[in-house]
C-alpha cells in the first residue's frame, strides 16, 4: 500500500527466466500489493517462475510485442483492484532502477 492506495507492479516480457527473479528483488517491499507477470509467448519457463516468485501470471500464447503485454498488465491490474500501477522490465539492464529512482520504499528515496 502507499498511503490507502493499492500498487501493483507489472513486469512485462518474453523469455525473462534470467532476470525476472533478479528484477523482482530490486523493487522495494513494503508498499507493493500485487506483483503482475505477462508472460508475452515466451519458451523458456519464465511463466512458472513468475508463479514461483509469488507473481499473478498471464500469458498471450504468442509473441504479442511489448506494447501488447504493457496492456494487458495494466489491464489485469485494474481488474484486480490496483490504485496505482507502475511497470518495471525485467529485461532491462539495470534491475535497481526503481531505487536509483528514488522509488517510495527504497533506501535512496528523497524525502524532499
Amino acid at each position: 500500500m502507499l498511503g490507502k492506495k493499492k500498487v501493483a507492479v507489472v513486469l512485462p516480457g518474453p523469455n525473462v527466466v534470467t532476470t525476472l527473479e533478479r528484477t523482482i528483488a530490486a523493487i522495494p517491499r513494503g508498499f507493493v500489493d500485487q506483483l503482475i507477470f505477462v508472460d508475452d509467448g515466451g519458451s523458456d519457463g519464465s511463466a512458472e517462475l513468475g508463479r514461483r516468485l509469488g507473481c499473478h501470471v498471464f500469458r498471450h500464447p504468442k509473441n504479442r510485442g511489448y506494447g501488447a503485454a504493457q496492456k494487458t498488465g495494466y489491464r489485469e491490474a485494474l481488474r484486480l483492484g490496483a490504485d496505482v500501477v507502475v511497470m518495471a522490465a525485467p529485461r532491462a539492464p539495470s534491475t535497481s532502477c526503481l531505487r536509483a529512482r528514488g522509488f517510495p520504499g527504497s533506501s535512496t528515496a528523497s524525502t524532499a
